[in-house]
Parts: C-alpha cells; structure tokens; sequence
C-alpha cells in the first residue's frame, strides 16, 4: 500500500461526510478501522458538552480525561494513530451510549460508501476478507457527478461569473468530479473530437468511453436549439469508442425542446428508447447528403440534475 494512500480522509472526525479518496491500493483493514475510528470521534465530540458542560473538547482535556499523554491522543483524534478496542471501551466508560451506537452495527456500515464500488461481489459474513478491485471507469456514478457539475454552475452565476460557464469548464469541472469517485486523472484525455458546442475526453478504460459536454444554453432559437441538440446527439454517436457518454447543460429554451423531441428523458434514469432517424430529421438533423440514411439512435438516461431554477443537467449513454 502507497504510503500516501494510508492517510486519513479529509474531515475525519469532523460533524461532516470525510472526503474519501477510494483507492484500491489501500489495505481494506485501515479502511474499516479508520471509518470506525472516525464514527468514535465524531461521537466523543458530539457527546462533550453533555458530559462536560463547562469545558471546552480539545486533545488536552479529553487526554486529561483518559489520564494518558496530550500527544497521542490527539494522533488518535486526527486519525494518524489507530485506535485499540482498549481505546473504543475507554471512550464507551466515559460517553456510554453515544460511542457504542457509533460503532458499525450492520455490514453495509463497514466501509465508507464512496469504497462500494471497490468491493465488488464482496458482502460481510460469507466467511471471505474484503478485497479492493479496481473497476476503472465503468463504474461512475453520473448522478453524483451531474450535482456537483450543478453546484459549480450555480455557484458561478450567484458570482456573476457567466462567462466561465462554457463547454470547456464544464469538462473541466467534470474530469475533477470523476477524480473524487477514484477516476485516475491519467485515465482522462481531452480530445479534440468535432462536435459542436462541445468539449470531449476520452476515458481509457475497458472499454474505452468517450465523454462528451454540451452547452445548450444561449441558443437563438427553439429551432436552433432541437437542429443543435439533433446534431449533438448524432455527432457523439460517430465517435469511435465503444462507450459513449453525452453530458447535456441546457437552459429553459434548449431544454423545452428536449422536452418535446426526446420526452421518454422525462422518465429519469435507466430510461432507455430509441431515437429514430425519422424523427430526429423532423426535428431538424440535417445530413450531409439529401435523401441519407441514418441509423436510429439507442439512447439510455444515465442521471439528470433538475433542479436548477432555468437549467438542466442530463448525462444520455448513446448508442446505435
């Protein structure tokens, strides 16, 4: 194990979810120690001012407390020091109750969730040690990524910063959303993939998934807005890669029209239908020859993030 990947998470002990790095070097036994030690701090900390009502929490007084020396026992409340179940008991003596819910009573509650994904087929009480196995990029939870690619844009128009809202910043953003679910940065390549109001990147994975972002905002026209997002779709479907992922951030206009070509959308994730040529070429696709052919397209919602006051945030797989 990476002698960096054996560091607590950011936020251990604190009243807020740590920000786990899901790695699959990392030894499962320092993972379910370090979750539980962390449930135990955030339990002492939130127990304190019932125990000790007129006293500060610091690592003084809970090591004046415990009788044992300042220094280790603040390793142990940053989490750079295991804890021993000597500790967890010394801790239940002082706080009672408030330790003993903290401890992990159900399988599930073993590993932080943000590990799920590394455990595979892996379940408590089958008589086999958990095992990390990296899935690389086929596991990704879009829903997550397309909220957090949300709270970025929203954060940019309360700052008056529209004009950082473009397909490359979304991208941008995206590949950083992707890094916290455990996507090597490395695994990502920006491509230069011709599609129109789009930035691409390809993820190198098995198999090999390019992902394409969207702005469908500011657009002239409803007919402008169904030609372009038409076009879009067929343009990443023309990708090469085995996997096809289309992240579209549409505004009030744009996603009208989504909402009347594409209306299985409106069904949420794991809708899947197809989109015929006939009917994208109603909707204004045009090709490069008259009278062609196109194939019909398989199209499958990934996650949406709508609640956005006048955007929309849609990740489509794309398929043909």
């Amino acid at each position: 194990m990476p002698a960096e990947a054996a560091v607590p998470p950011e936020g251990f002990g604190a009243d807020r979810d740590p920000a786990w790095r899901a790695d699959a070097s990392v030894d499962p036994a320092f993972v379910l120690s370090t979750h539980a030690a962390h449930r135990i701090v955030l339990a002492v900390r939130r127990a304190w001012p019932a125990v000790y009502p007129y006293e500060d929490f610091s690592g003084r007084a809970l090591a004046n407390k415990l009788g044992e020396g300042q220094r280790s026992v603040q390793k142990r409340l940053a989490g750079t020091q295991p804890m021993t179940l000597a500790d967890v008991m010394t801790l239940a003596a002082l706080f009672g109750d408030a330790v003993l819910d903290a401890l992990p009573r159900q399988g599930g509650q073993l590993f932080p969730a943000d590990y799920d994904r590394l455990l595979a087929q892996w379940a408590p009480g089958a008589g086999v040690l958990p095992r990390f196995a990296d899935p690389g990029g086929g596991w990704i939870d879009w829903g997550r990524s397309l909220r957090e690619l949300a709270s970025y844009c929203a954060t940019a128009r309360e700052a008056d910063r529209h004009h950082l809202l473009t397909a490359q910043t979304y991208r941008y953003e995206l590949a950083l959303t992707l890094q916290a679910q455990g996507v090597a940065l490395q695994h990502l390549e920006n491509t230069g993939a011709r599609i129109e109001r789009s930035a691409c990147m390809t993820l190198y994975d098995n198999p090999p998934t390019v992902i394409v972002v969207s702005d469908m905002c500011r657009l002239e026209s409803r007919a402008t807005a169904s030609m372009t997002l038409m076009g879009i779709l067929y343009q990443t479907a023309a990708c090469s890669q085995a996997e096809r992922v289309l992240i579209l951030v549409a505004d009030a206009l744009a996603w009208s029209q989504v909402e009347v070509h594409l209306p299985e959308v409106l069904a949420g994730p794991t809708t899947r239908f197809t989109l015929a040529f006939q009917r994208a070429a109603a909707a204004g696709l045009a090709s490069d020859e008259p009278g062609q052919l196109l194939p019909d397209l398989e199209l499958e919602v990934l996650a949406q993030a709508t609640d956005m006051p006048d955007h929309h945030i849609t990740a489509l797989r794309v398929g043909k």
